[in-house]
């Protein structure tokens, strides 16, 4: 099967060949996609995250050389350069770049340009893997919400815990339907920081003492809020609907044994 590799900041994944379509989701800079048909000026592909929809070609390039080290966005974004230009390319949180050991300079997919990074931090696969998803989430608060966003540029809820929990080394399902049969299922009165609560169409990560982070679209961006009567940002309507909660991490010495099922 080949495999073509994103070459624009955030790739939109369309539930039709067609700009005018859904969005379902998104693909960021540097992720390889299997590529299953085309149809005009749209690819059909499989995401790492078993997702299926139609990217636009032109947002796709041919794979870098394998040889390359692979660096990952850990700030919100990066800024980066093409050699003797004063261009910024800037790519958000979680975009893979490809390039040498230095961390400086990066190879763009389909063109002989070198990148060189201006401001943000990256980071080695071999470095590991957060070990906090609280605080992980608390780096997006106030990004705006958008509907099938994957990145600081605009989070859906399933968007922002898939995002939380793959920079902790757990690659989760793109949609909440999928994420709640995830991990071990705990009482809402045993729940702790770092449990994923799940309402009806709609997911948070618990912060503890029944305050969560979402990316919620009535408040339009990425908020801290309540479950706990009397607090001044109480959500009741979420506080009443309440269907499971899932323990992806042991947070006591982080273990991703079985969180995938």
């Amino acid at each position: 099967m080949r495999e073509m590799v994103v070459r624009v900041p955030v790739a939109d994944l369309r539930k039709e060949p067609d700009h005018r379509c859904e969005r379902i989701s998104q693909v960021l800079y540097g992720y390889r996609v299997d590529v299953m048909e085309q149809q005009g000026e749209f690819i059909q592909v499989h995401t790492d995250d078993g997702y299926g929809g139609w990217i636009a070609s032109s947002y796709l390039a041919t794979v870098p050389a394998a040889a390359a080290e692979i660096w990952i966005v850990i700030s919100n974004f990066a800024t980066l350069r093409p050699a003797s230009s004063d261009d910024r390319f800037i790519l958000p949180h979680g975009a893979l770049l490809y390039g040498a050991a230095d961390r400086k300079h990066f190879l763009e997919p389909a063109s002989d340009r070198t990148l060189e990074l201006v401001s943000g931090k990256l980071q080695s696969p071999d470095d590991g893997c957060a070990t906090d998803p609280v605080a992980v989430a608390r780096q997006f608060v106030s990004l705006p919400y958008l509907w099938g966003g994957t990145s600081p540029y605009g989070f859906d809820c399933s968007g922002l815990v898939q995002t939380i929990f793959r920079c902790c080394g757990v690659l989760l399902p793109r949609d909440s339907k999928d994420q709640v049969v995830q991990g071990t299922p705990v009482k809402w009165d045993d729940s702790s920081s770092g449990d994923l609560i799940f309402f009806t169409g709609h997911v948070a990560l618990h912060l503890g003492e029944g305050r969560i982070i979402h990316a919620t679209r009535l408040r339009g961006m990425v908020v801290i809020e309540s479950l706990n009567q009397g607090d001044p940002d109480f959500r009741a309507d979420l506080a009443e609907e309440i269907i499971a909660v899932r323990r992806i991490l042991a947070l006591s010495g982080i273990d991703t044994g079985g969180s995938n099922g």
